[in-house]
């Protein structure tokens, strides 16, 4: 499929489509400034979120099927630190505690809490006129399976080097005769030893999935919109929007969504069964970055 960007910028929000934007095809990416995230758009139509029947559990997630019907984009990679650093540059969003070396530019950004991925979208939409946000839950998995209803976007079995994760690019052999923490170790950066994912542009890196998306299952988590409710979470949404704020605002916990470079292959299936956590939304998470989503 043909790829095309589109170089716009909108500073008004109340304004009426362009031509070029009705013409966006899934599939089809565009970019509305230089430091903002690359988008693909993505087909519309039904999938399946939960957790695939061969993988459910005592407590699994509903197997259930959402309507995607509204036209939607998403981040072709996890926010990059060079575009979350246009923010932080901006006065807009909180410079993290740990610091990225000018060589990690374009690893995705991490380390920056559920408070931080709502500043940057807010900065994103306030710079561009458009309303970014960060994806529902359903949303998210949506993206992820990419039309699969397998384990992973790629069938029901792990492939090596489909992602970034703790195994992730061994063999099903080599995992099993090798002990050893995995990922990769880099020393430029200010805690020398901490674990980093590679790059997303690597040329020789996993291949996208068939939305054309990288890194949805691995590399690092990514924060979506809503409440994790620890007391009612047998209770889930069958819309392709985040779920309504409880009423009371008493939100504590909120989601990340994927597996990451610490994790194994079996916590990064694209349900994120076992691979779905919830941290206290203003904690800041080492292994934790965002991606970002826009309705158009």
């Amino acid at each position: 499929m043909r790829k095309i960007f589109v170089g716009f910028v909108l500073f008004l929000t109340s304004v009426s489509c362009s031509s070029e934007e009705t013409s966006l095809k899934p599939g089809d990416t565009f970019r509305d400034c230089d430091k903002c995230p690359e988008m693909v758009v993505l087909p519309t139509g039904k999938g399946w979120v939960g957790l695939n029947p061969k993988a459910q559990r005592k407590r699994g997630l509903p197997w259930r099927q959402v309507d995607f019907s509204k036209r939607l984009a998403v981040g072709k990679f996890e926010v990059l630190v060079e575009e979350y650093y246009a923010c932080v540059e901006d006065g807009a969003c909180e410079r993290p505690s740990i610091g990225y070396a000018e060589a990690l530019r374009k690893n995705p950004a991490y380390n920056i809490s559920w408070y931080d991925a709502q500043a940057y979208v807010a900065w994103l939409a306030t710079k561009t006129g458009r309303p970014y946000r960060l994806l529902s839950r359903n949303e998210w998995e949506y993206a992820a399976r990419a039309g699969s209803e397998t384990l992973y976007w790629w069938g029901d079995e792990f492939k090596p080097g489909y992602d970034i994760c703790q195994g992730c690019m061994k063999t099903p052999a080599a995992m099993a005769s090798d002990k050893s923490t995995g990922g990769q170790r880099f020393t430029v950066h200010a805690e020398p030893g901490i674990y980093l994912s590679p790059r997303p542009h690597m040329p020789d890196g996993p291949p996208a999935n068939p939305f054309g998306l990288y890194y949805m299952l691995g590399n690092v988590g990514e924060w979506v919109e809503d409440c994790l409710d620890l007391v009612t979470s047998d209770k889930f949404s069958n819309t392709a929007a985040p779920e309504p704020e409880p009423t009371d605002r008493s939100c504590k916990y909120r989601y990340y969504k994927g597996g990451h470079y610490r994790s194994t292959p079996a916590h990064i299936i694209a349900s994120g069964g076992s691979g779905t956590f919830g941290e206290f939304k203003g904690g800041r998470q080492e292994a934790v970055g965002t991606r970002v989503a826009l309705n158009f």
